[in-house]
């Protein structure tokens, strides 16, 4: 059992991080704070933000997440994404929608998960997401961070996905159908502590008793 639990951990540690993450929090938050004070450069990256008053080298994993986000692109261009948030006003909801659909995911699980506590999006990300302890828990800073300077109040949820608390109605019966169509949500509560690959096993067995393969 030792044995095969330390594997399983494994192989979520050695797993790829699906999410955006810096491993300088705070600066990104001041990184935020600059854009919309900022003209709009020719392009983005280190240097230019070592100006801005960021020198930590961390700095550097800042313009990752702005291109996760669409902000820039791979040469680190500013996009429209990036014009849209400088703007006054209404900055802070283009931000908003980035972070929607980068997230879509969290979006569908939660109402606000820019609300929820951070083990709650620790156990999101532990699940969805790969990458170290810390690489997970530096993934749900990132993301409280950029929520900060959001504005979620008139952005709808990303299209094609519905949130976990929305309610399902089931298709009416044709006149030709017997008997009522009936159907069954199953919900699973497990423990906030369980790796990814180790939620995976669980979901798997569930499947194999319930479609007997």
């Amino acid at each position: 059992m030792a044995t095969g639990k330390r594997k399983r951990n494994a192989r979520s540690r050695s797993s790829k991080p699906r999410f955006p993450y810096t491993t300088a929090p705070k600066l990104l938050r001041k990184f935020l704070q600059e854009v919309p004070k900022r003209p709009k450069p020719p392009r983005l990256d280190f240097s230019l933000i070592q100006t801005w008053g960021m020198r930590d080298s961390n700095a550097r994993t800042i313009i990752r997440v702005a291109k996760d986000l669409g902000l820039i692109d791979g040469s680190g261009v500013p996009t429209q994404h990036y014009g849209d948030f400088m703007k006054d006003g209404t900055g802070p909801t283009a931000l908003a929608a980035r972070i929607n659909d980068v997230y879509s995911e969290l979006f569908a699980a939660s109402t606000e998960p820019y609300r929820d506590s951070n083990e709650s999006l620790k156990n999101f990300f532990n699940i969805h997401s790969g990458g170290s302890e810390r690489v997970i828990q530096l993934q749900v800073q990132t993301f409280m961070a950029l929520c900060e300077y959001a504005d979620f109040s008139t952005v709808a949820p990303s299209a094609g996905l519905t949130p976990a608390s929305a309610p399902r109605t089931p298709a009416p019966a044709t006149s030709g159908q017997a008997n009522p169509q009936i159907q069954i949500s199953l919900h699973i509560h497990l423990p906030e502590t369980k790796s990814r690959s180790e939620y995976e096993d669980i979901i798997k067995d569930i499947a194999k008793y319930i479609y007997g393969k």
